[in-house]
């Protein structure tokens, strides 16, 4: 996949978030949905990467 077309496919993921971050009422609310949104990520990275995978690649995101 090109660069352009995964930027595009990202955005389309993105569309129901946005969507659902909208709704939430104030400040608490918006983190815990973004709470939700790291540990389901979290789980997923996990099981295509397995614990390694995915401690390297959490421990590249801090190094920026």
């Amino acid at each position: 996949m090109k660069d352009k077309d995964v930027s595009k496919r990202a955005a389309e993921f993105m569309r129901p978030l946005e969507k659902q971050i909208l709704m939430c009422d104030d400040r608490e609310e918006i983190l815990l949905f973004a709470c939700a949104m790291l540990e389901r990520a979290k789980t997923i990275i996990e099981s295509h990467l397995g614990e390694k995978g995915r401690m390297k690649l959490f421990v590249m995101g801090n190094e920026l």
